[in-house]
């Protein structure tokens, strides 16, 4: 019942929603207050505009209004950037965070790369493509429909903003000196970038972590859901 005290807050990645969870949520909540917001845009959440900075405000808000001992967030990819921010703005609020798949490599042009991206919105509309697509991220065959909404509910503006915000994440500048304890997770497969934010976050602070899984790619939560879920409880555990 102490643990029920201890809130984990799951923060999804970009275009996808709190269904990415579903295994996290089974296997956490037997101990702990278990939330899986839906970031602006995604899911069932209709706000039309996205940016960290808006969302780390209004998750503050929200935490505003309920009590808990303990609170700890993880966060992947997109999601992983609004946990990182929201750790950082008032990191005595925050018992741990769980970083996964981050990117902080501040990419050139990102209104330029933005509109690319947006411009190939009509053809992640296609089920027969978006079909591939969830194969090549390993997205579990059962939560394809909703991934498939997903998709279908992201605007070209709001995926503009999307990956605006992702390709020019920066660290934040207080991050070396951030006093809780801190896991970054990443797979083996994943880009070298991600591989090289983990590296940035975890030089100069002791309380970094930095976990490679040997296999995976852009999909830890869910494709590894076994590996993900008990490293994530023995880091909490370890460090309560």
């Amino acid at each position: 019942m102490e643990k029920k005290r201890h809130l984990l807050l799951f923060l999804h990645g970009g275009g996808t929603s709190s269904w990415m969870w579903n295994e996290q949520v089974k296997f956490f909540e037997r101990d702990y207050t278990v939330w899986t917001p839906e970031l602006p845009g995604h899911g069932r959440n209709e706000e039309k505009h996205f940016s960290i900075d808006d969302t780390v405000d209004q998750l503050l808000r929200e935490l505003d209004a309920v009590s808990f001992e303990r609170i700890s967030v993880i966060g992947f990819s997109l999601g992983a950037q609004v946990a990182l921010s929201l750790v950082s703005r008032q990191p005595e609020r925050f018992k741990h965070v769980v970083l996964v798949s981050m990117l902080a490599a501040s990419l050139p042009f990102p209104k330029v790369m933005a509109k690319a991206t947006a411009m190939m919105l009509p053809l992640s509309r296609n089920r027969t493509f978006a079909k591939l697509q969830a194969k090549q991220l390993e997205i579990p065959s059962s939560d394809f429909e909703r991934y498939f909404s997903d998709t279908q509910s992201i605007t070209k503006s709001l995926l503009e903003n999307i990956i605006y915000e992702n390709s020019r994440f920066k660290l934040p500048q207080n991050v070396h000196e951030l006093p809780l304890p801190i896991l970054v997770m990443a797979g083996a497969k994943e880009n070298r970038l991600i591989k090289k934010t983990m590296v940035e976050i975890s030089r100069g602070n002791k309380h970094v972590k930095t976990i490679i899984v040997e296999e995976a790619g852009h999909s830890l939560p869910y494709a590894y859901s076994s590996i993900f879920n008990e490293t994530v409880q023995r880091f909490l555990s370890q460090n309560d």
